[in-house]
């Protein structure tokens, strides 16, 4: 858990953290210390709290669909017609493969603060992770398909294909809305800013007033451009 410099100020509004310093008559410079490491490190809680609930919300999108193919798989193997021994070898293969897979994806998203796609770049995992099925070895599911393709063909039933990778417009749209949520955190602490530095005569000769405003002024072009994004995957 990350340890912060004055605590107890971090609750306080801008203008209540204000009043609290100023109570202690301190040098300004001390003054401006505390409130700038106070104000830096509330931004830093939000932005990393939003984040969190943004990354959850990946592993989500990309567990949920594998817990669903193992639920359609023992659905299957539960089937009274389930009798061919082909079909049962292929398929509680195919089911311990799946919770392999499953065990592992949740041991990376509960032991490392990282997206699907951070933990895939670092184990080379094509297509940057982003379905259950690029976590699948080439030569396992190689191995998956041969059994299900040693199943004898009856006439009028449906064949189950394994490792199907069905990407709903849900999961397109939670991308982006997890980037608008980053964006959007980012410009909230950058108005909080500018609304507590904007009359520091300071902060103005040092150019940072107007680097603020630039900031502000790109991420809402950013959160703009996202938010078309989703209208157009919502009308689609």
């Amino acid at each position: 858990m990350t340890k912060f410099l004055y605590a107890h100020l971090m609750k306080l509004t801008p203008n209540e953290l204000h009043k609290a310093l100023s109570k202690r008559n301190l040098p300004q410079e001390t003054y401006d210390q505390i409130r700038d490491t106070v104000e830096r490190q509330k931004e830093e809680q939000r932005v990393r709290k939003i984040k969190r609930a943004a990354h959850r919300k990946l592993w989500i999108d990309l567990l949920n669909p594998l817990a669903d193919e193992i639920k359609a798989v023992r659905g299957s193997l539960c089937y009274r017609g389930a009798d061919n021994e082909e079909r049962i070898a292929a398929l509680s293969a195919y089911e311990t493969l799946l919770l392999r897979v499953n065990r592992k994806l949740r041991e990376i998203k509960s032991g490392f603060d990282m997206t699907p796609a951070d933990a895939a770049a670092e184990a080379k995992i094509p297509n940057k992770g982003e379905h259950w099925t690029d976590w699948v070895p080439s030569g396992k599911r190689q191995a998956i398909i041969a059994l299900f393709d040693a199943i004898p063909h009856k006439p009028r039933a449906k064949r189950k294909i394994p490792f199907e990778r069905k990407v709903p417009v849900e999961s397109a749209r939670s991308k982006l809305t997890h980037q608008r949520a980053i964006y959007e955190g980012r410009l909230q602490g950058m108005q909080q800013l500018l609304l507590l530095y904007k009359d520091d005569e300071r902060y103005q000769r040092m150019g940072h007033v107007k680097e603020t405003e630039d900031k502000i002024a790109d991420l809402e072009s950013r959160i703009k451009d996202l938010d078309q994004q989703i209208a157009g995957l919502n009308k689609g």
